[in-house]
């Protein structure tokens, strides 16, 4: 598929899972961003379609956050991917990405795959 996606993951054995995933669903333009900063730089170098991205980035900013900053310049879809979001993480999600879906950690592929074709489908509301 011709979607550039953005995938925003502090682990990289996770971060290589997803890109697996995406892979097997036919994407073959993907990026991985292990921090805020590389995910800065890899949205200046080319806007994606689709952001995949972890909400505990460890050290900076987190996903959420990170996904604002970029969509503070022009929409682009969020797909938000946790081992654990509280209350107030899923409050900013709901608030900020109204059509963002958050998937749970360990990640199911045919719930991965439902939500980036809704992503890539739908509007991106922000």
């Amino acid at each position: 598929m011709q979607a550039r996606i953005l995938i925003v993951e502090d682990e990289v054995m996770i971060a290589w899972m997803i890109e697996s995933l995406l892979e097997e669903m036919g994407f073959d333009t993907i990026e991985i961003a292990a921090s805020d900063d590389d995910a800065f730089a890899a949205v200046a170098r080319e806007r994606p379609a689709l952001i995949v991205s972890d909400i505990n980035l460890g050290c900076g900013l987190d996903g959420i956050a990170v996904a604002e900053r970029i969509n503070a310049d022009g929409v682009v879809p969020v797909l938000f991917v946790s081992g654990y979001a509280d209350d107030k993480a899923r409050l900013r999600i709901e608030t900020q990405f109204a059509a963002a879906s958050l998937l749970r950690k360990p990640i199911d592929h045919s719930l991965l795959r439902g939500a980036v074709m809704a992503a890539l489908s739908g509007p991106a509301r922000h």
